[in-house]
Order: C-alpha cells, then structure tokens, then sequence
C-alpha cells in the first residue's frame, strides 16, 4: 500500500494549483500578439500567490492547526 504523507499531498496540490494558476493569468494578460509584457509578468505572480494562498495554503494550516 503506497500512501501519500499530509506535507506530500499538500505540496503537490499547492504546486498544480499554483502552475496551473499561473498559466490561467499570463494567457489573460497576453496582448494581441500572445506576447506578455514585464509588468504583466509580475501582476500574474501576484494573482498566483494569492490565489495559491487562498485556495491551497490556508485551508491546509487550517485543518493542520485543528488536528
């Protein structure tokens, strides 16, 4: 039986959400061209930080403190 620590479930969802957030943000911020400017490089960083904060990051310390 192969079973997956907390830390390793935790870290490979907070991982997909935040590349999988990251792609999501720079392909709507991309010009007319498909091209993504520095500036706009940086804002969806940001997005991604945040939403990985909101939907992987607190929730998991949550039910970590709880346990």
């Amino acid at each position: 039986m192969n079973m997956c620590s907390y830390q390793e479930k935790r870290s490979v969802l907070r991982d997909h959400l935040g590349f999988s957030a990251y792609e999501f943000y720079t392909n709507q911020l991309k010009d007319a061209e498909g091209k993504i400017s520095g500036p706009a490089t940086v804002l969806a960083g940001l997005a991604t930080g945040i939403t990985e904060s909101v939907l992987a990051v607190t929730p998991f310390e949550s039910i970590k403190t709880q346990l």
